[in-house]
């Protein structure tokens, strides 16, 4: 994830710490790593108004409302101007996917990733395979697997007479 910020942006340096432990994350709008701001807050809305232009077919407000909020994450030059290169898109998966590619990379540890991807998956256009390898053995989650939803408690079921999740049954 580190890596995947441009030399220029300057959440790279304002999101993560680098030291002889490794990489942290330390942008909280808190004092403290463990104090993670979880709320919608502006840049939030921009990334949703450019995601819901985008798929209204409006390509040009989708990509100014992208590239407004980035051009205020960036260095700027010398004269002021700022180091950011607009980006446009040439058709609706093109400008959804720079948006995604951002909604990542802006809202890191904002609780949303997961939900994301679990709206995300219902279209095949942007459903992405998981795998993680933990202690040698490989973990695979598919899109729309019944594992982005939890089982409901046993004793939730036999109070209340409600149905478990499918897939948990």
């Amino acid at each position: 994830m580190y890596n995947s910020y441009d030399q220029n942006d300057l959440r790279k340096q304002i999101f993560f710490r680098v030291d002889l432990a490794g990489i942290t994350f330390k942008g909280t709008y808190g004092n403290t790593a463990t104090d993670l701001f979880i709320g919608v807050a502006t840049d939030e809305m921009y990334l949703i108004r450019a995601e819901g232009y985008a798929r209204s077919g409006n390509l040009s407000a989708a990509m100014k409302d992208l590239n407004d909020l980035l051009r205020t994450r960036y260095a700027k030059n010398p004269d002021g101007t700022t180091k950011y290169v607009d980006q446009t898109a040439v058709n609706e998966v093109d400008a959804l996917t720079k948006i995604f590619t951002e909604r990542k990379k802006q809202l890191i540890l904002r609780n949303v990733r997961w939900t994301d991807l679990r709206r995300l998956n219902q279209d095949p256009r942007f459903a992405i395979t998981l795998t993680r390898t933990i202690g040698g053995h490989l973990y695979t989650l598919e899109p729309n697997s019944y594992r982005y939803t939890f089982p409901f408690p046993i004793e939730i079921i036999r109070a209340s007479g409600m149905k478990q999740n499918p897939g948990w049954d």
